[in-house]
């Protein structure tokens, strides 16, 4: 819409309340729909704005107390221009949600964006910045600024969702009803977390329960125009995503969709779900004569920017009344239940089949690991089955004994596996982590296996051990297979025949001979069939000269 309007930017002057240019195409439907709130709507509007913004309505107690009087002004006109800043504020709730920060703490996101921000989050920002409106005469340099700095705050206030696309334009919109950045943010973060919750998530998860819930409305209430989109091939979510991602604002004109935005602040995503079928509801016959799946898309978008009607609308929407909240809340749980489901199956059949092939473990072994790790694994989002999560340390302590029985007898010897396993060093493992390190320890080829003990215990991870760390490994050693030798006379026995250069260390290679020439710590390392062939690498003279036990 905004791409073919900013087309006429230069040569047209006719531009809504918003600052939005009006096509020629479009004008005379415009001007024909420009009637004025009727006076008695206004005085009701006017004698409860006394108490609007002492009114927390997003207190449900209080909501209820007056929906009456509010559902039906805002269900039958929108809010009056001059109270919508007062009214948007009070139906997110500003004022509570300030009041559970400290009172600079916008202003110390704003500070923190370069510190605390994530740099492709940051980027993706700046990118879009510019794409939000540029035809708007509302929304210039000085708002894109306002702009930049609410989404990169936001991004900070909660990095679980961070920035997707879509978020941009709603946020504008913000900023050009309220004129206050500190204001936006809040409304923002209401919308976000508490409207649209998880429509911003990777995964779109929030959005597509809201889409099946749409599509499963549609089947029921609108038969006949299920049947059709099913005939002609027609993907309905091809265009209903985009019009719930933007909450109309990219479909409708501006001051229809604004007053769509009115009711969805005041009941929130049910309203988004019912004006989806009052779109289609509306626009049935034309619809009905289109026998292309791929046109009735594009005729639904062209109809939709022709939309100017703003009380054939709401009527519309609002007839949509007998569908209860409860019966849209019951699907989109059934719903969310069902996606969460395919989710998490979904990244679990990849990350096996991936790990199949790049790891020594079956499949068998790499769904029995993969069930042991979900039942501990958590989540930045619980929504989001996008990954497998993670494990914590204490979590990583739990799952060693039934994994590795050798390994982890001490905190000491835990760490360092932890440290080992962790491969990023973000102080978590993923599943994939975890399942490396497991299959180098089981499966792989002794040398590799010697290698990663090696780093296990090479602390300083500089490729040598000290005393200290030798120390570690025979004391897990001698703890676990019973050994009856003198730990610290090994260790000084170890240097002495090894550390053939005397300067306190010993690289891979002494670590090894360490190992071959004992058979009781070798096979605390490997198998018995790898323990075998390592054994026969060495020859039996050398042995016996080295021993140090």
């Amino acid at each position: 819409v905004y791409k073919r309007q900013a087309e006429y930017g230069g040569t047209m002057s006719q531009r809504d309340s918003f600052g939005f240019t009006i096509t020629p195409e479009n004008e005379k439907l415009y001007k024909s729909h420009q009637n004025s709130m009727p006076q008695h709507v206004v005085d009701q509007w006017n004698k409860l704005a006394e108490n609007l913004s002492a009114l927390n309505l997003a207190d449900e107690a209080q909501r209820k107390a007056k929906v009456k009087e509010l559902q039906e002004l805002i269900q039958g006109h929108g809010i009056p221009s001059n109270l919508r800043k007062k009214a948007w504020t009070a139906f997110a709730g500003t004022t509570e949600s300030k009041s559970k920060f400290p009172s600079d703490y916008y202003q110390s996101l704003v500070k923190d964006i370069n510190v605390k921000g994530s740099p492709d989050v940051l980027d993706q920002i700046d990118k879009d910045i510019k794409r939000t409106f540029p035809d708007c005469s509302k929304f210039r340099e000085e708002e894109e600024k306002m702009l930049e700095r609410v989404l990169k705050a936001f991004s900070i206030h909660n990095p679980s969702v961070g920035y997707a696309q879509s978020m941009n334009f709603v946020c504008a919109i913000l900023l050009i009803v309220l004129e206050d950045e500190e204001d936006a943010f809040w409304v923002m973060v209401h919308i976000v977390e508490h409207i649209l919750t998880g429509y911003y998530l990777s995964n779109l998860i929030g959005c597509q329960i809201d889409q099946k819930v749409v599509e499963s409305l549609v089947e029921k209430h609108l038969p006949k125009l299920h049947k059709h989109f099913e005939e002609t091939g027609l993907a309905l979510s091809l265009v209903t995503i985009p019009w719930l991602l933007c909450i109309y604002l990219l479909a409708l004109p501006m001051e229809v969709a604004i007053v769509v935005l009115d009711n969805v602040l005041y009941r929130g995503r049910y309203v988004i779900i019912l004006t989806c079928l009052a779109i289609l509801q509306m626009n049935e016959n034309v619809i009905f004569q289109t026998k292309e799946g791929t046109n009735i898309a594009i005729l639904l978008k062209d109809i939709t920017t022709h939309t100017f009607d703003k009380s054939s609308l709401l009527k519309a929407i609002f007839s949509w009344s007998n569908i209860k909240e409860s019966e849209i809340q019951n699907l989109a749980t059934k719903f969310r239940e069902e996606l969460i489901k395919a989710n998490f199956e979904r990244v679990k059949q990849s990350e096996i089949y991936s790990l199949q092939r790049s790891t020594k473990l079956t499949r068998k072994e790499l769904e029995t690991l993969y069930s042991e790790f979900t039942k501990l694994a958590k989540r930045e989002n619980a929504q989001e089955y996008t990954n497998t999560g993670y494990i914590q340390y204490q979590d990583f302590a739990q799952i060693l004994p039934s994994v590795l029985p050798k390994f982890g007898k001490n905190d000491v010897e835990l760490k360092h596996l932890w440290s080992t396993f962790d491969a990023n060093k973000d102080q978590k493992l993923d599943y994939k982590e975890l399942t490396i390190g497991l299959s180098t320890l089981y499966r792989c080829s002794s040398e590799k296996k010697l290698q990663f003990c090696f780093d296990v215990y090479d602390i300083n991870k500089n490729g040598r051990l000290e005393k200290e760390e030798l120390r570690a490994i025979l004391f897990s050693a001698k703890q676990t297979l019973k050994l009856p030798f003198n730990l610290d006379k090994t260790v000084v026995k170890t240097f002495a025949t090894l550390d053939k250069d005397k300067d306190g260390f010993i690289s891979f290679g002494e670590f090894k001979q360490v190992l071959l020439v004992e058979p009781s710590l070798l096979q605390f390392f490997l198998p018995p069939e790898q323990f075998t062939s390592v054994q026969a690498e060495v020859p039996i003279a050398k042995k016996k000269s080295c021993s140090i036990m």
